[in-house]
């Protein structure tokens, strides 16, 4: 796992607001997000992967190529799955006290923002497996649209709840959405590569 020193700033944050035990269960949420989609990667012997956790939230680096649809799909659904699963735990078995209560709040958090569709979220990654048989050109194009529809529903919602945070979160979701936009050149050859691999592959069997 690979810490962003943003990490570090937000808990100083956190800190000087005296609100450290919720940045840390909040880190935590996370952590445990990301853990999900680990669990099933190293279930399915995924390649490789990195976890990079920063003050705008966790992302999972791998490459998922190889894997079938249905363990793609899988695995995307994992971190969302896990935090639903949290939420039961503590609301079914646990004395509702004020931190069961935040981190059931942060868990609920967590399911409905990373299910958007937009990149690089987990929604994201489900409307693109989802369409995996459409010619990869087509897919990017369908799934960067949707990607933007929904930016532009997220920019309306945080221009009506006025919330700082919400317009940080934005801006970053804008950026990582325009460097992704840059990246389809790359993204194509990548993908024609593996294509290739997997054709070669299947000769030598």
């Amino acid at each position: 796992m690979i810490l962003h020193p943003s990490i570090y700033v937000l808990l100083l944050f956190f800190l000087y607001a005296g609100l450290l035990k919720e940045g840390i269960l909040f880190i935590l949420c996370l952590f445990l997000h990301e853990c999900g989609h680990l669990i099933l990667l190293r279930f399915y012997s995924s390649c490789s992967y990195k976890i990079h956790l920063s003050l705008f939230g966790a992302e999972l680096e791998t490459s998922t190529f190889h894997l079938s649809k249905e363990k793609e799909m899988i695995v995307n659904l994992a971190g969302v799955t896990v935090n639903f699963f949290i939420v039961l735990f503590l609301y079914l078995f646990l004395k509702q006290t004020k931190t069961i209560q935040m981190l059931i709040r942060y868990n609920l958090l967590l399911i409905g923002f990373n299910l958007l569709p937009i990149y690089p979220l987990d929604g994201f990654r489900i409307i693109n497996t989802l369409l995996i048989g459409i010619p990869f050109r087509k897919r990017i194009q369908i799934t960067q649209n949707i990607s933007n529809l929904f930016l532009f529903f997220f920019f309306l919602y945080t221009i009506y709840v006025q919330s700082l945070a919400f317009f940080i979160i934005f801006f970053v979701l804008v950026y990582k959405n325009m460097k992704h936009k840059q990246c389809y050149h790359q993204l194509y050859l990548h993908h024609l590569f593996l294509k290739f691999q997997k054709r070669n592959t299947c000769i030598k069997t």
